[in-house]
């Protein structure tokens, strides 16, 4: 039988506050709430965003932010560190169950242990699993990425490769099947041509991207729909020759990932607003566990950057995380 080695990591970020308001019941008796973080890949620079806005929420709300996850990017994987994150026994916990119905059994025992989760990006199986959930519509995201390499490549003829970390990652096979449904009623002979999967390692997509465009050279079109990839697809698009000939939209708007679109090596990025979602996981957190309600579901939304915008696309977002800080101490007095 083959083992599975499965990699854990924690690290914990100590809020600045130290909050004690009527309402606040810390499992652990410290008189500081703490909220834990379970990613799927603890390095990917895309969770890492998220991480920020996790850790911004604790300076402001004053809890204790940990973070912890797997990894590989796995499911397994990811359902063992949200295992290990439950039987830590927080006062809440931010997850995305990756592939939603490997989770449920997982999910439940947090609900059986009152601790309150925010799920992001994929929703979990029932709604009762999570107290809320935090993301993005994937579908839309998909359409916008392929409309996109559509008017780019001013051709009706689209002969599409697609990219996601794994093959059973719901949110990306959404993106790639709006891809897909888009360019059958385009017709011409648009498609899409093959889909590998890069476990969000840019070594793997770089590799990949060469493979294809050697297998299939009427290729013209990249779609990935995830992010620790982009910087390969670009390099490889590079050393091809080939990155004005081949048009392609990634996912996220990391440092890295936007340095290869202002090298001209991709068109685009499709940018969540991965920060906001963890910030206000964190917000939410603190908020149940003043008693207060929270919302059931929030659409952080879904921006296309290209050269075109790339300097200004995220003004308006950072005014708005902005304001959410500046909001925070007297969300804190209501509750005292």
């Amino acid at each position: 039988m083959k083992k599975l080695a499965i990699l854990c990591v924690v690290f914990s970020i100590a809020g600045v506050l130290n909050i004690t308001a009527a309402g606040q019941q810390d499992r652990k008796g410290t008189g500081e709430l703490e909220f834990m973080f379970c990613a799927p890949k603890t390095d990917d620079p895309i969770w890492l965003v998220a991480k920020a806005g996790f850790d911004a929420a604790g300076e402001d709300y004053g809890f204790n932010a940990i973070w912890t996850g797997c990894l590989d990017h796995t499911v397994e994987g990811t359902v063992m560190a949200l295992e290990n994150t439950i039987a830590s026994m927080p006062d809440g916990i931010v997850a995305c169950p990756i592939a939603p119905p490997a989770f449920a059994t997982t999910l439940q025992k947090a609900v059986d242990n009152d601790i309150p989760l925010v799920s992001l990006i994929l929703k979990p199986t029932s709604d009762d699993l999570r107290t809320a959930w935090i993301g993005a519509d994937f579908k839309k995201a998909g359409l916008k990425a392929v409309k996109e390499i559509h008017r780019a490549l001013g051709t009706d003829v689209v002969k599409l490769a697609g990219i996601q970390s794994n093959m059973d990652v719901e949110i990306q096979i959404e993106q790639i099947d709006s891809a897909r449904s888009y360019l059958n009623e385009l017709g011409y002979g648009s498609e899409v041509v093959e889909v590998v999967e890069d476990h969000a390692d840019p070594s793997e997509s770089y590799r990949l991207i060469k493979d294809l465009l050697t297998a299939y050279p009427d290729i013209n079109a990249i779609q990935s729909s995830e992010s620790g990839g982009t910087p390969g697809v670009g390099q490889a698009l590079h050393e091809l020759g080939l990155e004005d000939s081949v048009v392609a939209v990634c996912s996220d708007d990391t440092n890295i990932n936007l340095d290869t679109l202002r090298k001209g090596w991709i068109h685009g990025v499709t940018a969540q607003d991965f920060w906001a979602m963890g910030y206000l996981a964190g917000k939410y957190l603190y908020m149940v566990n003043m008693g207060a309600e929270v919302p059931s579901e929030t659409d952080t939304g879904v921006l296309l950057v290209t050269s075109e915008n790339i300097d200004t696309y995220a003004d308006k977002r950072d005014a708005e995380h902005a304001r959410w800080r500046q909001e925070a101490p007297a969300l804190i007095a209501s509750f005292q």
